[in-house]
């Protein structure tokens, strides 16, 4: 029932932090399976719990790959600015 009920949402949310459909599909089932896992500690809000993680993640991938975040071409800079932002818990 929580896969179902969350999935879209964190796909969405993945896809804003990462910037690519394929990388967002790799992070959500990386957020569901972790959500999953530690379902003890989740239970009372799993969808927050899932969207931590993909928050902390993104945030560590782009410490990480320093200069190597992918850019909408539309709009430059705005991938960035949106991961910070998100570790940074300004949703």
């Amino acid at each position: 029932a929580f896969v179902q009920r969350s999935a879209t949402s964190l796909l969405r949310t993945a896809y804003l932090l990462v910037g690519d459909r394929a990388d967002a599909e790799d992070l959500l089932q990386e957020a569901l399976t972790r959500t999953l896992r530690r379902w003890r500690s989740a239970r009372a809000e799993p969808q927050a719990y899932g969207k931590r993680h993909q928050r902390e993640h993104a945030a560590g991938q782009r410490r990480s790959h320093a200069g190597h975040v992918r850019e909408r071409p539309d709009r430059p800079g705005l991938t960035a600015r949106l991961v910070d932002a998100m570790a940074k818990g300004e949703e």
